[in-house]
Order: structure tokens, then C-alpha cells, then sequence
């Protein structure tokens, strides 16, 4: 049976990082950290063209994921209002486990 979850966490629990990017745009970039249980065995799909993500598996069945989600924008709060809007979706099964980090409104 697949599970569908879509990770929410609290934006509060994010840090964002805003500098410029030296070519008059900024770019932001905030840092995903969640454990997710995992079936032994199972196959990693991971769909991203945000950031970085860092997958590191335990013996006790869990996975460690870390994401850093990074946007250029005109503006400063722009950069920071798109890496604000990225959340996870997790869909696992026995055989499966896929990571994607989405925006709020849909897109990659």
C-alpha cells in the first residue's frame, strides 16, 4: 500500500539565508531536516531541480533528509518568499521511497 504525506514544517523552524548573488539579483536559501521511516531494502527515487538533498540511513529503519532549497530572485524578498513556499512530498511503500520538493503552488 503507497503512503502519500506531504511534509509540512513550520516555516518558523527554518532559517533563511539571503545574499547577493554579485550579478544585481539575490539568492535565498533555507535548509529542510526530517526523519522518515523507511522499509529495509527499498529503492530511493528522488525528483529535485531546488537544491541538494542528502539522504543518510540508519539501522533502526529510519532515514535522516536534509534539503537545501535555494531560489534567485530581482529582490531580496522575492529570493525569500520562493524558498519559503517549498515543501516535501514523501510517497512510500515497501519497495519505494520518493522525495520531491514542491512549491505551494504546484510547481517544481
Amino acid at each position: 500500500m503507497d503512503l502519500d504525506v506531504q511534509v509540512e514544517l513550520d516555516i518558523q523552524d527554518r532559517i533563511v539565508e539571503v545574499h547577493d548573488a554579485n550579478d544585481g539579483k539575490y539568492v535565498a536559501a533555507t535548509e529542510m531536516h526530517f526523519l522518515s521511516k523507511v522499509e529495509p531494502g527499498a529503492h530511493f527515487v528522488i525528483r529535485n531541480n531546488l537544491g541538494n538533498i542528502t539522504l543518510r540511513s540508519s539501522k533502526d529503519g529510519t532515514c535522516d533528509v536534509k534539503a537545501i532549497i535555494r531560489a534567485k530572485a530581482e529582490t531580496a524578498a522575492e529570493a525569500r518568499a520562493m524558498v519559503e513556499q517549498v515543501g516535501m512530498n514523501v510517497d512510500s511503500s515497501k519497495g519505494r521511497y520518493y522525495l520531491k520538493p514542491v512549491r505551494q503552488n504546484g510547481g517544481q
